[in-house]
């Protein structure tokens, strides 16, 4: 599990406790879902606005 992203590298703690594997593991998938929603947010809303403004106007994707 990492835990730790320094600039001399990364610190990776093992342990044999599943409660603490999963305490380190949540907020990293929270950053993963984070990550995903303002990818998917940005690309509707150049979608959307393609799709409103005229075609010199456009954002390429």
């Amino acid at each position: 599990m990492i835990t730790k992203v320094r600039l001399g590298g990364v610190r990776v703690a093992f342990t044999r406790n599943l409660g603490a594997f999963v305490g380190r593991a949540i907020p990293v998938i929270g950053e993963v879902f984070l990550a995903r929603d303002a990818f998917m947010i940005m690309r509707n809303t150049v979608t959307t606005y393609n799709r409103l403004a005229n075609p010199d106007d456009r954002v390429p994707l």
